[in-house]
C-alpha cells in the first residue's frame, strides 16, 4: 500500500468517525432538549445537512 493510499484510507475513516458524532451528538441534543424549539431545530438541521461533505 503506497503513502498515498495509507492517507486517503485515514482521511475517509476519519471523515466517517466526524459524520457519525455529529449525528450522535444531534441524537443527544434531542434526547436532552425537554421541549425542542422547531424553528431552532429545522435551523439546526438544515445547517448540519449542508455541512456535511
Amino acid at each position: 500500500m503506497s503513502t498515498y493510499q495509507a492517507t486517503q484510507t485515514r482521511e475517509q475513516r476519519s471523515g466517517v468517525f466526524s459524520k457519525s458524532t455529529l449525528l450522535l451528538a444531534l441524537g443527544i441534543f434531542l434526547l436532552i432538549a425537554p421541549t425542542p424549539d422547531m424553528t431552532a431545530l429545522a435551523e439546526l438541521t438544515q445547517n448540519f445537512i449542508v455541512s456535511m461533505p
